[in-house]
């Protein structure tokens, strides 16, 4: 179904076919504040634009590129960029062509996430294209068709010569006269490059995947091309090549299959990987991946992918089509096979290798539903045979771990190990859990199977870095067994930047591969995505081992490749060249999505060095670079004296009275492949270390007679021998300084190295230095005193060094010790003199050099100082060096050495080695203060202003960058709406006006009442009557009438809390401030509260360091919290207190109850009872009634009886005998 999308979903609606979606969001998730990856159906968000590229590019988030996997890479679709992101097409082309299906009924019968799957990827086409939302503005999918119009003619790709670098190459690929091919705008011309030599000469392959065909018709829109180019400046222009010899539309069988099918050749994006089988009949493979065949049953495209085997003269091509077989393309669910896509979406020819043994690998990342896999053909050695299929792919389902892998992504080969014999490699940039990425080791089950095994596996360490990206194995140290490279090219330093990239080496020993140390990232620029592409140049100096191509193609947004050297470790980690695009120049100014493809090396000069070919498809534009041969040269001088004494010849030239010194300055040079003799110019100073040129102490003689300080010349040297000058060196027999020696020093470098700027062309034979080559040798003497009879001077120096103020390592404190002094005495305690005796002062980094006395600065962080020319007998030398140390992060440290071209007969004593440790001593108090801290107030006191003052005051050494100070201020009473106090303004700043700095932060002020917990909860106020009482009760339910003393601070009051930052505090003592100018509403708090007696407003104030970690020792903690009050206290006397009269009436009436309580219990108890009294009265009774009875003789004669106790009185009445 073509067409307008609406069209297309409204007849695949009326035809029963699930409509496409079509996505146009790019939802993102964010993990661990790192990689953006989203969902697989997000990933490919914005599909139609139609511009597909080798995906090996991040989908950009926030303004930077960030990676997340082949699928996210290619979210947002529509942005216009595209880059060598490198993954399995996902788009067939602009046109948005998506061929739905109408299939068999089992096909139905499918889950609906199958269909799902169908429409997010095999038919909204093709699965791959290499593009995602980019920073850059790249020719859109409209304008490419625009451009179309221009027909792709052989005249219309042109040869031009490339210029020059602005600087001379620092190895031997001349970057100075390159050879550029130019493509047709837009067409991704430089996506893959080789160079080949064949019957037509030496040819550059170019493929342009973009590119419409000559060779297919204008009709069919871009399949890609294949160019071939002369690099000879005459021959200035590129021609296609025919690739494809069938008829567009006709159906064949199937030479292995016997498949029908209909192909699609259109946007199949030939080129996408190319490889030339080495040796003089080596066959191109040249792939289109996105090659779509209809089934003949149906309207299904499926994007099974192809690749074209031309012979070496590029006359003849066979088509290879592995993945064919009708019943293999969707498996069904009653199959024994697990149901997905097999083939339909494979991508054969996405990647493709030629290993040692002439077989033919080829990736295809979309096979078995995107899990990836690879197939093998073996390349036959006659030319005339076709090839021969041995592997198609298929993996054990059992044993695969996960979908949506990428397996065959990139492709290499190699014997790693001794037991396994050959494997083969494949990327996986998506596999693990967390799609970190791996790197699989396959082999043949048996001989004869169609399935591979799994070997081993090695994963990547980051998420979405795309490990497995691109792979090669190679034997980088000679040993016999293979090593394996593999790229990151999304590996990001940190989150800020981001897909600086990264490649890993393992070397292997025969039994395992390991990591070998050292990162290899080029530059490490943001962006750059080193390892995208990773290739064997072979042996580009000579050396005797392999050398290896890292592509960058995003770095500086321009791209470079850098050189990296093997060697017997494996590869040495930092690179020999780097080719940067931006510092090209040529009739496309600074191309871009440079080395997204390097060739491999082949030598097409003649002068037996490798050159490459380097492709920057954005730009479409591709690169020849040649090899220079490479001289080892050395150079060297010797003194006829040792040193200058009595004993030198003397000579006299024009009266002056002279030492004769003999200089004999050396070179030779070897190479391979160069001329027996080269020429090199040369200068030869003399005294050339002494500082004041204008008094010069010597000179050598000229053929004219003439002394010059220097000798500037140009000799002829022949290879492999010592080809020594001598020169005649003058000293003034009158000089005066004997201290300073005298230095010779010998400059060179190829003569021809210095015309090489003005040469208009690329000379092959003229060499280059390595540039490992030492091109400045110095030698030097001095004035000699005798010593001994045996002329060896035995001397022993020994050095003392400290720091001032610091002799027993005590700690350095910042702000105190921004500056040092290093004070060194040295000592000869021989009884021989001491010659050219120096220290060497080395200084630990971010330490600056404020005064180096008699020093002489070597480089930033070497100090050289002379102490004597002799220092004699006993003779001691002391000086000192100020340091600054404001920039100093960590520890100082500090290694001094003495030494002597005497013999230093003790050398334990002559180096020293100080360490002390930096430390920050600085602590901030926080005060506070009021303009008005008591008030008497009235019924008539209106409002008071009033400020409130914080002050941070600094204590000690230590510079503090930062603090921030929480203030809070109370604003309304709780329960009412209108405020008692209004914050004018917040004023911070430093008390002595120095600027100290500071800001506040009122946009998040906020009203809040403080609980316990240590989170504020939300306020929640009262609705209000519409006419409150003026006895409103507080939020502690007293009446207002009833308070005496009245607290308002943010525990019983709604405050304004508001933050501010303050700093830097760098001098001791130093104080600043922040000032609230407030206004008291007297008259409101009245209305609010009644007249309390006192009133206390309070602020509050707490003050945080927010560089604190950096501070590794207080002397003392100062206060970090302030409080301040401002009290409001009532106009007399305090009320005396009054109660009302029921509170009197209780109190009596409570009274007499108790009185009346006691009354009753002393009652009960008899407490009012009189025992006495009533004896009395008993007795009186008893008297009474005994007068009143008649008289008896007893009774009469009986005295009075006592009554007090009545038991007695009755016995004595009763007795008989009284």
């Amino acid at each position: 179904l073509t067409g307008r999308p609406e069209e297309r979903d409204g007849a695949a609606a009326a035809a029963g076919v699930p409509v496409l979606g079509r996505l146009t969001d790019c939802p993102s998730v964010v993990f661990a504040g790192r990689r953006r990856v989203v969902s697989h159906a997000d990933r490919l968000a914005r599909w139609d634009s139609g511009r597909t590229d080798r995906v090996r590019a991040p989908v950009v988030f926030a303004g930077r590129r960030r990676v997340v996997s082949h699928a996210d890479r290619l979210a947002c679709w529509d942005s216009g960029r595209t880059d060598r992101a490198r993954a399995p097409s996902d788009n067939v082309g602009s046109q948005h062509v998506a061929q739905q299906v109408v299939v068999n009924s089992w096909r139905y019968r499918l889950r609906v996430a199958w269909y799902r799957r169908i429409r997010r990827y095999v038919f909204m086409t093709g699965f791959g294209g290499r593009r995602v939302c980019g920073q850059k503005q790249v020719i859109s999918s409209s304008a490419v068709f625009a451009m179309a119009a221009w027909r792709w003619t052989t005249a219309g790709l042109l040869l031009l010569c490339a210029c020059c670098l602005s600087a001379v190459s620092a190895s031997n690929l001349d970057t100075m006269h390159a050879t550029t091919f130019v493509g047709q705008p837009g067409s991704h011309f430089g996506y893959t490059v080789e160079l080949i030599i064949n019957r037509d000469g030496n040819l550059a392959l170019v493929s342009a995947i973009k590119g419409n065909s000559t060779t297919l018709g204008d009709y069919v829109h871009q399949p890609g091309a294949l160019f071939k180019c002369r690099p000879q400046i005459q021959t200035n222009q590129c021609t296609e090549v025919r690739v494809d010899n069938s008829d567009k539309g006709e159906r064949v069988e199937n030479e292995a299959d016997g498949e029908p099918f209909h192909d699609l050749h259109k946007d199949m994006h030939l080129g996408m990987s190319m490889v030339v089988q080495p040796g003089p009949d080596g066959r191109v493979i040249v792939c289109a991946p996105k090659w779509k065949n209809q089934l003949h049953s149906s309207t299904m495209y499926m994007l099974n992918g192809i690749c074209y085997v031309l012979d070496h003269d590029l006359a003849h091509s066979d088509a290879l089509r592995p993945l064919l077989r009708q019943r293999q393309q969707v498996v069904p669910p009653n199959s024994e096979q697990p149901t997905g896509y097999y083939y339909a979406v494979a991508e054969f020819g996405f990647s493709a290798d030629i290993s040692s043994s002439n077989e033919l690998l080829v990736g295809t990342p979309g096979l078995i539903d995107w899990t990836g896999s690879l197939v093998k053909y073996i390349i036959p050695n006659d030319t005339s045979e076709t090839l021969n299929l041995k592997v198609r792919g298929l993996l054990d389902p059992g044993k695969i771990p996960r979908i949506q892998q990428y397996i065959g992504y990139s492709v290499t080969s190699g014997r790693f190990f001794e037991s396994m014999g050959p494997s083969m490699v494949a990327g996986a940039p998506r596999e693990t859990e967390d799609r970190k990425g791996a790197v699989y080791f396959f082999t043949q089950e048996t001989p004869t199977s169609n399935s591979l095994r799994v070997q081993m596996k090695k994963e990547g360490e980051q998420m979405g870095s795309y490990f497995g990206a691109a792979v090669l194995g190679i034997d980088l140290n000679n040993d016999n067994f293979s090593d394996l490279i593999v790229g990151a090219p999304f590996y990001s330093l940190k989150e800020t930047t981001g897909d600086e990239g990264k490649a890993y080496v393992y070397i292997s020993n025969g039994a395992s591969l390991s990591l070998q140390p050292g990162q290899l990232m080029g530059s490490s620029a943001p962006g750059a995505r080193f390892g995208t592409t990773i290739v064997n140049i072979g042996d580009l100096n000579l050396d005797g081992y392999p050398d290896v191509a890292i592509g960058a193609p995003y770095e500086n947004d321009h791209g470079a490749v850098y050189i990296y050297n093997g060697g017997k470790n494996g590869l040495k980690t930092i690179y020999s060249q780097r080719i940067d695009a931006s510092t090209l120049r040529s009739l496309i100014p600074r191309p871009q999505g440079f080395g997204i493809s390097i060739s491999k090396a082949l030598d097409i000069d003649g002068n037996e060095y490798p050159d490459i070919m380097i492709g920057a498809y954005e730009s479409d534009t591709a690169y020849l670079f040649r090899a220079s041969p490479i001289a080892y040269a050395k150079a060297w001088i010797e003194i006829s004296t040792g040193r200058v004494s009595s004993k030198t010849p003397k000579c006299i030239r024009n009266n002056v009275y002279y030492y004769c010194i003999e200089v004999v300055a050396c070179m030779t040079y070897s190479g391979k492949f160069l001329s027996e003799e080269l020429g090199f110019s040369y200068e030869l100073e003399i005294d050339s270390k002494r500082a004041d040129k204008q008094s010069p102490r010597g000179g050598f003689e000229l053929p004219t007679k003439a002394i010059a300080t220097s000798i500037l010349a140009e000799k002829p040297v022949r290879m492999g021998v010592e080809n020594c000058f001598s020169e005649i060196a003058l000293i003034d027999g009158n000089v005066t300084d004997l201290v300073t020696p005298f230095e010779f020093r010998l400059s060179f470098d190829l003569a021809d190295n210095l015309k090489r700027e003005k040469r208009s062309s690329f000379c092959k034979d003229c060499p280059i230095l390595d540039p490992s080559t030492v091109k400045v040798v110095t030698n030097r003497t001095a004035f000699q005193v005798a010593c001994g009879p045996d002329n060896v001077c035995n001397a022993d120096l020994e050095l003392k060094a400290s720091i001032e103020g610091h002799e027993n390592n005590s700690p350095l404190v910042v702000g105190k010790d921004s500056t040092v002094t290093l004070n060194v005495a040295v000592k000869n305690r021989e009884e021989e003199p001491a010659y050219l005796a120096e220290v060497e002062i080395n200084l630990s980094e971010n330490v600056d050099i404020v005064n180096i006395g008699s020093c002489e600065k070597k480089n930033s962080s070497t100090l050289m100082c002379d102490i004597g020319n002799p220092l004699n007998s006993n003779a001691e030398t002391k000086f000192a060096v100020k340091l600054g140390l404001t920039k100093l992060k960590k520890k100082l440290e500090i290694k001094v050495f003495a030494r002597t071209l005497s013999l230093d007969v003790d050398r334990s004593n002559d180096h020293v080695l100080i360490a002390l440790p930096l430390i920050h001593h600085a602590d901030i108090a926080l005060q506070g203060s009021a303009s008005i801290s008591q008030l008497i107030y009235n019924k008539s006191t209106d409002i008071v202003p009033v400020v409130h003052t914080f002050m941070m005051v600094k204590y000690y050494d230590s510079p503090i960058n930062k603090v921030a100070i929480t203030i809070s201020v109370p604003l309304k009473i709780v329960g009412h709406k209108a405020n008692f106090m209004t914050l004018l303004s917040v004023i911070a700043d430093d008390g002595s006006r120095t600027k100290v700095g500071g800001s506040c932060n009122s946009s998040v002020a906020s009203l809040r009442k403080r609980s316990s917990s240590t989170i504020s909860p939300p306020i929640t106020r009262q609705r209000r009557e519409a006419n409150p009482s003026p006895l409103a009760l507080l939020d502690g339910h007293f009446p207002a009438a009833q308070i005496k003393s009245l607290t308002l601070d943010c525990s019983g009051a709604e405050c304004m809390s508001f933050t501010c930052q303050m700093g830097p505090f760098a001098d001791k003592n130093k104080v600043a401030k922040i000032e609230l100018n407030m206004i008291i509403n007297v008259t409101r708090i009245m209305e609010q509260v009644g007249i309390p007696d006192t009133v206390d407003i309070i602020t509050e104030g707490s003050l945080k360091i927010l560089d604190e970690t950096e501070f590794t020792h207080y002397v003392k903690q100062q206060p970090k919290q302030a409080v301040i009050v401002t009290s409001l206290n009532k106009e007399g006397p305090p009320a005396a207190p009054s109660l009302a009269w029921w509170i009197y009436l209780l109190i009596v009436l409570g009274g007499l109850l108790v009185l009346m309580v006691i009354i009753l219990v002393l009652y009960k108890c008899g407490f009012f009872r009189r025992q006495a009294k009533e004896d009395l009265e008993r007795s009186k009774r008893e008297s009474l009634a005994a007068s009143s009875a008649p008289h008896s003789p007893t009774t009469e004669a009986l005295p009075s009886i006592p009554s007090d106790d009545p038991e007695v009185r009755r016995s004595l009445l009763n007795s008989e005998n009284p």
